[in-house]
């Protein structure tokens, strides 16, 4: 078990959009001939507590950040297309919002004898859309990754030449996220600090 207290994750980002600062690493084996092998995380779920996020304004101005907590990898995914008896099946970390599910499509992408899902808080899911024979159906599903709820910190500024240190304690499984943005490029470095158990 690695259980040592240290650095997760070190960032300056170079330009202005949104990168991940430290992904907490997932459950992997390797092949070794006919005979798989696999670490104690196979058996032991991977964990991280982030216990601080430090962040740095190396700028003579006064600067911006996000951040963005996220289940899941970020993607965005339109399955505009569902040919007529074909099965398309999306799964991952994404969201739903008023998507049927395990219904057929109409020829003009209209659901047949659905029940729609309209929560808007799922971020691991499968999905399944079924052609109903009578031709191809369009604007079927619609992924959307991204949401507001997923912000730790949105927009705020750090004076120049100040450090903050974000207190935390965030526990951590694998495949969860932490991405951060910058107002102005190359002026914040962001560094995560914790504990990762394998």
């Amino acid at each position: 078990m690695a259980d040592q207290f240290g650095i997760l994750g070190q960032l300056l980002p170079a330009d202005t959009n949104e990168a991940t600062l430290y992904t907490v690493p997932a459950i992997t084996s390797t092949t070794v001939g006919a005979v798989v092998t696999a670490p104690k995380s196979v058996v032991v779920i991977t964990q991280t507590l982030v216990t601080s996020l430090v962040i740095s304004n190396r700028s003579s101005s006064d600067v911006t950040y996000r951040i963005r907590l996220k289940e899941g990898a970020s993607f965005t995914q339109s399955c505009t297309t569902v040919q007529s008896d074909a099965t398309v099946t999306v799964a991952g970390g994404a969201t739903t919002s008023a998507i049927p599910v395990g219904a057929q499509m109409s020829g003009t992408g209209v659901p047949t004898g659905a029940s729609v899902l309209s929560k808007t808080d799922q971020t691991t899911f499968e999905m399944t859309a079924v052609g109903d024979g009578s031709g191809t159906q369009t604007n079927a599903l619609t992924f959307y990754a991204d949401h507001d709820k997923e912000f730790l910190a949105y927009d705020v500024t750090i004076p120049n030449n100040r450090t903050q240190v974000l207190s935390l304690g965030l526990t951590l499984t694998a495949g969860n996220l932490i991405k951060v943005r910058t107002g102005t490029a190359s002026q914040l470095a962001f560094t995560a600090m914790g504990i990762e158990v394998t």
